[in-house]
């Protein structure tokens, strides 16, 4: 019971979620995608996960949604320390951080990145770097004309 919460929560059953893997997550790292939803189990967007490695590291996973008959994919970075880099040329990625997700379309355009700790972050021409090096939080819209802008420290966008 939330004993804490204050209304409406406060009383009432709190959901909690224990999930326990066996060995050091340092040499068996795992990540899980919570969906939350109403009804029946047919009704969630989550249609597959993929792990990310690179040089047999986990670096992330590749979420693939079906949201109101549209196919959007999202990459999302796990990284160790927000001065690790992540580089697929098949992907056309480049993530220097700690944590980042991008959402692209059904047509493989990218539509928004979040980088939640990092300097830079880019998908085949489009670059985003935090000025002066420095490590930033950001959510850039890309999916309009113009770029939407939330940083915690100034970016450059070159698209």
């Amino acid at each position: 019971m939330s004993n804490e919460a204050s209304k409406p929560y406060g009383g009432k059953d709190t959901p909690t979620l224990i999930i326990r893997e066996k060995g050091e997550a340092w040499n068996q790292p795992f990540a899980v995608v919570y969906e939350p939803f109403e009804g029946n189990g047919t009704n969630g967007s989550v249609q597959s996960v993929e792990t990310i490695t690179q040089l047999g590291e986990f670096k992330g996973l590749k979420i693939k949604s079906n949201l109101n008959g549209k196919i959007i994919t999202q990459y999302a970075f796990l990284m160790e320390t927000a001065n690790d880099t992540f580089e697929d040329a098949k992907l056309g990625i480049t993530f220097k951080g700690r944590y980042a997700v991008a959402t692209l379309d059904e047509k493989e355009k990218i539509q928004s990145v979040y980088i939640g700790e990092g300097q830079s972050f880019s998908f085949k021409k489009m670059k985003i770097n935090a000025k002066n090096g420095k490590t930033t939080a950001a959510f850039v819209d890309l999916s309009g004309s113009k770029p939407m802008i939330n940083s915690s420290n100034e970016i450059e966008i070159q698209r």
